[in-house]
């Protein structure tokens, strides 16, 4: 957790989400960054004040791998709501458990995130845009079909994120 990831502007688009219909829950997981302890003292401050308890889950502690896996696939999407960014390993690793993604587009994400296919982007920055696009997310056939789309998601990363893939572009530009 730092503060680059956004998760100062995913609690007000979840807070406008939470307006529309449907039964929604947010989990916030993961080991803050030594120094970071400000931001996420302002994260629970914030989550205290404006949500109920049943509403936000946070699991502030280091995530260890086995239990990272139980995180991606009983989630229904992955958010990335990053500030800045150049390329994010976990966006790799939802896909390799067919988790979507919905993330703002800054860094390499624009072209790792298959509009419709494997999750949607958004402003960054921009809570309500980000709001919007959850809504849009969950009202499409990625999360109406989320069982089927999964193994869409998983062959998408197979196909142009496995081992064999960067070796084959790697043999290739060489």
């Amino acid at each position: 957790i730092r503060p680059y990831k956004g998760i100062e502007h995913l609690l007000p688009a979840f807070q406008l989400l939470l307006t529309k219909p449907g039964n929604y829950r947010l989990i916030v997981a993961g080991e803050p960054k030594k120094g970071s302890e400000e931001y996420l003292d302002e994260i629970r401050q914030t989550i205290n004040r404006e949500f109920r308890r049943d509403e936000i889950i946070l699991k502030i502690q280091f995530i260890p791998d086995e239990e990272m896996e139980l995180y991606l696939k009983a989630a229904d999407v992955l958010v990335l709501p990053y500030k800045d960014i150049f390329q994010s390993g976990v966006l790799f690793l939802a896909y390799s458990f067919g988790l979507p993604v919905v993330a703002t587009d800054v860094g390499s994400f624009s072209e790792e995130i298959v509009e419709g296919k494997t999750g949607f982007l958004c402003k960054p920055g921009d809570p309500a845009d980000l709001a919007r696009t959850l809504e849009t997310y969950f009202l499409s056939d990625i999360y109406r079909n989320l069982g089927a789309r999964r193994q869409e998601i998983k062959d998408y990363a197979n196909t142009h994120h496995s081992w064999d893939a960067v070796s084959e572009l790697t043999r290739n530009a060489y």
